[in-house]
């Protein structure tokens, strides 16, 4: 089971901090619903359990699709900081909030204001990660322009994932429970 206290020192205080700022900029502007606790329970344990997909799949760089209020993202990059991280998201606060995270923690990020798809945007990554609320037909639609070939999808589900699905092969899930209930990490990567 993962404990916050298995962390180095340093990565449980940018971890602490992030949470501060965000429940300090909760209380203006509603960013998530989640209390401390449940950020610390949940979201820091899901983007734990993320990392370590990172890491087992060698990946160098990530964007964070629809990261919101930055997770897994910003998680992400304090867990892991030689992986390079990028967030998108659509909301104008949630990207002044992800801005100043980024500025005051000294965590360097590249963070897009972008919706999504976007025909003109010719980013592309060679993993994507995604949290975002969406079905899973919507997210290969979208993720299916700016993915690399071979390059890897990553998403949560609270449903077992089928096994094929358009250009995206299934590579494999992961299934951990944390407070709350049980969930999905889903694993695919572009045929072509």
């Amino acid at each position: 089971m993962f404990h916050m206290k298995q962390l180095p020192t340093e990565t449980l205080k940018k971890l602490n901090s992030y949470i501060d700022i965000l429940m300090k900029w909760n209380e203006k502007i509603n960013l998530t619903s989640y209390t401390r606790d449940e950020l610390i329970n949940i979201g820091i344990v899901d983007a734990f359990v993320a990392s370590e997909v990172l890491k087992s799949l060698k990946v160098e760089e990530v964007l964070d699709l629809g990261t919101g209020y930055g997770m897994p993202g910003i998680v992400i990059k304090i867990l892991c900081p030689p992986i390079k991280v990028a967030l998108l998201d659509s909301s104008e606060k949630k990207i002044a909030f992800l801005e100043y995270v980024s500025k005051i923690l000294k965590i360097p990020m590249d963070i897009y204001f972008k919706r999504l798809p976007d025909s003109k945007w010719e980013k592309r990554f060679s993993c994507i990660i995604s949290k975002a609320s969406m079905k899973e037909e919507r997210l290969l639609d979208i993720t299916s322009s700016i993915i690399t070939p071979k390059g890897y999808l990553i998403y949560y589900s609270t449903t077992e994932p089928k096994t094929s699905e358009k250009d995206f092969m299934f590579k494999g899930a992961i299934y951990y429970k944390r407070i709350g209930k049980g969930s999905y990490i889903v694993v695919r990567q572009k045929s072509c």
